[in-house]
């Protein structure tokens, strides 16, 4: 008979749940919420806004008093924060420190709709808290996670979002003209027409009078600051225009365009019948 082989006994599990760490951002400060697999409760801190150092020497303290428990030398860690007007610098700071990463669509974090809802960083940090534990249990409707452009995709980006500002500007520049000689009983004027600054001599109000010498000096002022965003307006167009067309444009601040995988993309999507340069 054969001894019977001695089995060892499995070690006992160790809980590996991350430390949570959720950042509300406000223009002057982050209130970070934090969760760690060794209590039940949030906690809440401050941090100045933009302290990347002080928030990463958080995480590190809320690690070592985690891992004093756990036994795990490095505590996993998952972050999150909304996206919004802060970009994506703090993931790429985080992300590079070995953390985990998550940038939320705040339109896609649940509420309770039953009451009025109070709202503070405070009670925001916490609920982000509690959806971020969830979505690590595997609740994926509780969030959504954006998809973090690298940072040439990001950069790629700036030729259309800075042309749309442009035709914002222009459309409001233009729109302050007309809405200026409106008052004085004028329409039909073309700011963007060559000469318009000349033509405002010409103009004759609605009860008969010229305009007025500080009105003219407003409005010739206005039609130059058009001017300026019709001009950067154009060299933006054709700078998109040209990737469009397969083309590549030099400019004094940039040494290539496109990578050529995403310029040939587009220049073979802006082929197709109903598809612009946009």
């Amino acid at each position: 008979m054969f001894a019977e082989k001695e089995v060892a006994a499995p070690a006992p599990s160790i809980n590996t749940d991350p430390i949570f760490v959720a950042i509300e951002m406000s223009r002057s400060k982050w209130v970070v919420g934090t969760h760690i697999p060794t209590s039940s409760k949030v906690g809440i801190h401050t941090v100045e806004w933009g302290d990347a150092a002080a928030l990463l020497a958080l995480v590190e303290r809320l690690r070592s008093r985690a891992a004093d428990v756990v036994g795990i030398a490095a505590v996993p860690v998952l972050c999150c924060y909304e996206a919004g007007y802060e970009g994506f610098w703090l993931y790429r700071r985080l992300a590079a420190a070995g953390l985990r990463v998550l940038v939320i669509d705040p339109s896609s974090l649940l509420v309770n709709r039953r009451a009025k809802r109070a709202k503070t960083d405070r009670i925001d940090a916490k609920a982000m808290i509690r959806a971020l534990m969830a979505y690590n249990r595997g609740e994926d409707q509780v969030l959504s996670a954006v998809i973090v452009p690298s940072v040439e995709q990001e950069d790629h980006r700036r030729l259309v979002r800075e042309r749309q500002s442009l035709v914002y500007d222009c459309t409001a520049h233009t729109n302050r003209i007309r809405g200026l000689l409106l008052t004085q009983g004028i329409v039909g004027f073309d700011p963007r027409a060559s000469g318009a600054e000349r033509q405002l001599d010409e103009l004759v109000t609605g009860d008969g009078r010229s305009l007025g010498p500080r009105l003219k000096d407003e409005m010739r002022r206005e039609i130059g600051r058009l001017r300026v965003v019709l001009e950067q307006l154009k060299d933006v167009s054709a700078e998109r225009d040209a990737i469009a067309l397969g083309k590549t444009i030099e400019t004094p601040h940039r040494d290539q365009g496109l990578a050529d995988a995403d310029a040939a993309m587009i220049a073979s999507l802006a082929r197709i019948k109903g598809v612009g340069p946009k």
